[in-house]
């Protein structure tokens, strides 16, 4: 695409049931060949009329997909998911995930 900056990438990221999470705030993406469990993790606030539709999808052991310039980069299990209030007194959450693999990797342990 001419005029897009090479150092921007575009970054969309789903509920498993197909809503966008489009109120995320940051997110890091660690990805290692030796160490295929990956690790998300991202904090989102969403808009008051939202964080009823955020508390209910981002739970522990729920999927969130991850696209980057539209490619997939995989799905990820929610591990763990802290709620905070925000200076403003509006709710964050911060997010950490796993690639699917977590689950046969910690039955193997």
């Amino acid at each position: 695409m001419q005029g897009l900056d090479a150092s921007r990438a575009t970054v969309e990221m789903h509920f498993s049931g197909g809503g966008k999470i489009d109120a995320w705030l940051e997110l890091s993406l660690d990805e290692q060949y030796t160490a295929p469990l990956c690790n998300l993790q991202f904090v989102c606030a969403p808009p008051r009329h939202r964080v009823e539709e955020y508390r209910d999808e981002l739970l522990k052991g729920a999927l969130v997909t991850l696209l980057i310039n539209g490619v997939s980069q995989g799905g990820f299990l929610i591990q763990t998911v802290t709620q905070r209030i925000t200076r403003d007194g509006g709710v964050a959450f911060a997010i950490h995930c796993h690639t699917q693999l977590v689950t046969p990797y910690q039955g193997s342990a």
